[in-house]
């Protein structure tokens, strides 16, 4: 994180590197974050803070996903 960021972390703007960094430094951050994304999924439709591309097609990704998947990569890799 930035000295200065004032988002503690939780930037809407920060990219998946900054978010798994969340997850680990500040869980409970990341928690809240996750909770109010479904929150807003819920209300609105399939929209996420993330996105990720493949064959030139753009797909959100949840926090939820970010987050079990970094969950997986750490299993696997112990």
């Amino acid at each position: 994180m930035r000295p200065k960021a004032n988002c503690g972390g939780t930037c809407v703007r920060a990219g998946k590197a900054q978010w798994i960094k969340t997850l680990h430094l500040f869980p409970e951050r990341y928690a809240r974050a996750e909770e109010q994304e479904e929150e807003f999924r819920r209300a609105n439709g399939n929209y996420a803070i993330l996105r990720e591309q493949r064959d030139r097609v753009v797909y959100p990704i949840t926090l939820k996903e970010l987050r079990l998947r970094e969950q997986d990569r750490q299993a696997a890799s112990t």
